[in-house]
């Protein structure tokens, strides 16, 4: 049978009498009623699902005796983000390269989850005041990695992805505090070195990619060593097995450039980039 896509408004939602398949107890409202006493607040999802069915979703709070109407049967649970959980913010990493990178440029936090496939994928903070949300895509319009704020939702553990793999958290403790600001220069980083690290020459070319790159780095005044580390961090998670010896590019091009010397840079990696995408 098909499932019921009704869309459905939180003023239709009856109390409903618990039948045999109800869980009260479950893990479900176990985890549903954590979340509430630590101030967040949660929302029904369908199994299996990602996104809300009930209209009006954003102004929804559940009570604790009200659980159970809202979860009946093995819910999904979303939080709902940014100013009504006190500034929560989730960084959502959609690529695997997004992934590898994380732990190099976003802050540290003791709040991560993910799933078998796409472990620690969402690592969660505070930020005062509350972050926008925002999103970081390739040229194709594919998300790379997004900061999910006010007017949006997660789902969360122990809910059941798309896929049918089960979220869990990595680590459940407290939520980073971070300057909104600092995050979105964390995040935004991060998304240029995992596109970069996506269009990384399989073969040929490193060189004179690593040298553009160098040079539109030490141009927009990031320090040498600072630059060094970018690019051994899009070297190493491209697979170039060369990506120790990058950090000569970077040297070299300094020099050339501190001498008034001429060096390649944005519009060259551009282009460069452009012929691999």
């Amino acid at each position: 049978m098909a499932p019921n896509n009704r869309r459905l408004n939180v003023a239709e939602i009856k109390a409903e009498v618990p039948t045999p398949e109800c869980r009260p107890g479950s893990e479900t409202q176990e985890a549903v009623l954590n979340y509430i006493r630590s101030g967040l607040v949660p929302v029904p999802i369908p199994s299996g699902q990602k996104g809300p069915n009930l209209r009006g979703w954003p102004d929804l709070r559940i009570g604790e005796n009200a659980i159970a109407k809202y979860f009946p049967n093995g819910e999904n649970i979303g939080l709902i983000l940014g100013a009504p959980s006190g500034g929560l913010v989730d960084v959502d990493l959609d690529s695997p390269e997004a992934v590898t990178l994380a732990s190099s440029f976003l802050p540290i936090t003791e709040r991560i989850h993910g799933r078998r496939s796409s472990r620690a994928s969402h690592r969660w903070y505070r930020t005062n005041p509350v972050a926008s949300p925002e999103k970081f895509s390739d040229p194709t319009g594919a998300c790379l990695v997004e900061i999910r704020s006010t007017g949006q939702q997660t789902v969360v553990p122990p809910s059941t992805h798309p896929s049918g793999e089960i979220l869990r958290w990595e680590r459940e403790g407290i939520a980073n505090e971070v300057e909104p600001s600092q995050l979105r220069k964390n995040v935004s980083n991060l998304a240029a070195a995992t596109l970069i690290a996506r269009s990384w020459p399989s073969e040929g070319g490193r060189h004179e990619v690593a040298l553009a790159l160098a040079g539109w780095l030490i141009r927009s005044r990031w320090s040498v060593e600072d630059a060094r580390n970018f690019i051994y961090l899009v070297a190493k998670t491209a697979n170039d097995e060369e990506w120790r010896s990058r950090g000569r590019d970077v040297e070299s091009t300094a020099k050339r450039l501190a001498a008034n010397g001429a060096a390649t840079g944005a519009s060259r990696l551009i282009e460069l980039m452009g012929k691999r995408s």
